[in-house]
């Protein structure tokens, strides 16, 4: 049998999920990855999550709230793409590169 107190932790686990939208876990995922090497496809499923759920919010006059979250998450991760030098910049032919010196400027 499961304790009583375990399974209220298990309930309340079940809710918060249900009502937490994936695009949440998602960009939280994304901002604890230290790995420098998986931080790319944590920001890209993060904003593919984010982009999802505008398009199924984008119709309700709702959820004000969430797409200010939304704004402020989409910030957040172009900073934290700017400010990460292994992260690929964009040169100028268009061509992916690394920024090895963004304290300059350069990228």
């Amino acid at each position: 049998m499961v304790p009583e107190a375990a399974l209220w932790e298990a309930m309340i686990h079940r809710l918060f999920v249900s009502f937490t939208p994936h695009w949440q876990s998602e960009y939280q995922a994304a901002l604890l990855e230290l790995d420098h090497m998986k931080l790319q496809a944590r920001v890209a499923a993060s904003e593919t999550a984010i982009l999802s759920r505008l398009q199924m919010i984008s119709q309700s006059p709702d959820h004000q709230a969430e797409r200010q979250a939304i704004e402020d998450a989409l910030t957040a991760l172009r900073v934290l793409k700017k400010e990460t030098p292994e992260f690929p910049r964009l040169g100028k032919e268009g061509i992916t590169q690394r920024c090895d010196r963004p304290d300059l400027g350069l990228c």
